[in-house]
């Protein structure tokens, strides 16, 4: 891959008295693309992400952006770089839209400095972006789930990262709402350039949405490439134990999963062993 705009090498990890969940796991993240990170529940999905973020550290390894050792950068220039929305984002009761989107702005701003138009003009092209307008002065109590998740998305915006990572970003949405924040995602990678990295619980609709896909399974990357190679019914069975039929759609080429049911033969072996 050339010129990855994150690189980590040699990262393992475990939490506080358990098993190790990384052992030297190894990923590079390319440029300008959408990544997005699949696997079964618990299998370092969400602390990857906050791994490759410097959000926690790893027990050894090290993540570089764009060349750069993130453990040695200013958290505030790692702010200024990489927007993270995480699962279920919460703010505080009675906040309007546009309170919550000012709040990404706090990277770019001193100590008491006053409200700039830099900041404004951010501000708005964020809105702007996520569609929701017409909806600034609302409480965010009073939005539908979707329009709330297009809210935060706004906020990390305003940021003006490079790169934005999100955990799950469509979980607890209707498949109406879903494919609208992957759109919008789509949209955001082509028209603005950002890297994106998403860990997604929808195989077929990350197969759909990922340049690259990554494949997890307890704490290894197992396989990873464009979706087309990714996507197997063989990589289906053994990793989610699942049978499955993948195909391609004849109009729009797009990969189709046709689940049968669980994976038997992966059950019995499981039990076994």
């Amino acid at each position: 891959m050339a010129d990855p705009i994150i690189r980590a090498r040699h990262i393992s990890h475990a939490f506080p008295g358990g098993p190790p969940l990384f052992d030297d796991l190894a990923l590079d993240i390319p440029r300008g693309q959408a990544t997005v990170l699949i696997g079964p529940n618990g299998c370092g999905k969400s602390t990857l992400l906050s791994i490759l973020t410097g959000i926690q550290s790893p027990k050894s390894g090290r993540v570089e952006l764009e060349g750069r050792a993130l453990s040695a950068m200013p958290s505030a220039e790692i702010a200024r770089t990489l927007g993270i929305l995480p699962q279920s984002p919460d703010a505080a009761e009675g906040l309007a839209v546009r309170d919550l989107v000012a709040l990404g702005r706090a990277p770019h701003r001193r100590f008491l400095s006053l409200w700039s138009e830099a900041d404004e003009a951010a501000l708005r092209r964020a809105i702007d972006a996520v569609d929701l307008t017409e909806l600034t002065d609302r409480p965010l109590s009073s939005l539908s789930g979707g329009q709330r998740q297009r809210a935060f998305i706004a906020m990390v915006l305003t940021q003006e990262p490079r790169l934005l990572f999100l955990d799950e970003p469509t979980s607890y949405l209707d498949i109406a709402h879903q494919l609208n924040i992957l759109h919008l995602l789509t949209r955001l990678k082509c028209e603005d350039g950002l890297t994106v990295v998403a860990a997604l619980h929808d195989i077929a609709q990350a197969a759909q949405f990922a340049d690259h896909l990554v494949v997890m399974r307890a704490g290894q990357i197992v396989a990873q490439g464009v979706p087309e190679a990714v996507v197997t019914e063989a990589m289906l069975a053994e990793v989610f134990a699942v049978q499955a039929r993948v195909k391609r759609d004849s109009e729009t080429g797009q990969i189709v999963i046709l689940p049968i049911g669980p994976d038997r033969g992966r059950h019995l072996r499981s039990v076994s062993g």
